[in-house]
């Protein structure tokens, strides 16, 4: 199943208003102003995208969301281990007692994937007219190709309908790049397709 280029321009604006939303709630959050380009995307089935993922080994952090109500989507969001630092760094750099916590790194790199996956979901659920709620982020360390795997593992058939979305984030000196992908159940995809059928 491949969506049409109309749909990919849908998609693409419903992204853009949910990483709109995120940059403001990180901005709030972290007293920080945020800015995040415009996704490329693209889309299709999962198993097509394990070589393009599997293509480097440099350490990521990934973190996976899943829909509480039913396995029929989920949310992962990578970050190269470096970009993952930065990002955390420059998110609680307000924060000192942030930084004197145990695994502060991992829990800021979890909040702002949070962030990001539930803007993103929300824009999506009002089109498809559905309720989307998230599970609470679940980050783990690993090569692409690795924590990909990890999350088509949860759907039927170790397979799901894949839109990946590459974006750059940045804010005062830095700017990180990082994957966002969201996985569809194969009904949820062909309700998705149909209900954006123009």
């Amino acid at each position: 199943m491949n969506l049409s280029e109309g749909q990919k321009k849908l998609v693409a604006h419903l992204l853009d208003q949910g990483i709109a939303k995120s940059a403001k709630q990180l901005a709030k959050i972290s007293r920080k102003e945020w800015r995040i380009e415009s996704p490329i995307l693209s889309e299709g089935p999962g198993k097509r995208f394990c070589a393009y993922l599997g293509g480097s080994i440099q350490p990521h952090f990934g973190t996976y969301l899943s829909m509480q109500q039913a396995n029929l989507m989920a949310v992962l969001i990578l970050f190269p281990k470096k970009s993952g630092q930065t990002v955390a760094a420059t998110f609680t750099e307000n924060y000192d007692r942030a930084k004197r916590t145990p695994n502060w790194e991992k829990e800021a790199i979890a909040e702002i994937s949070n962030i990001l996956a539930n803007a993103v979901a929300g824009p999506l659920a009002d089109a498809l007219g559905i309720a989307i709620i998230l599970a609470s982020p679940v980050i783990s360390r690993g090569s692409k190709s690795e924590l990909f795997m990890d999350a088509l593992t949860q759907f039927d058939d170790n397979d799901a309908f894949v839109i990946l979305a590459n974006l750059s984030l940045s804010s005062s000196n830095i700017s990180c790049d990082c994957s966002l992908i969201i996985l569809l159940d194969k009904h949820l995809a062909t309700y998705m397709k149909e209900a954006t059928t123009q």
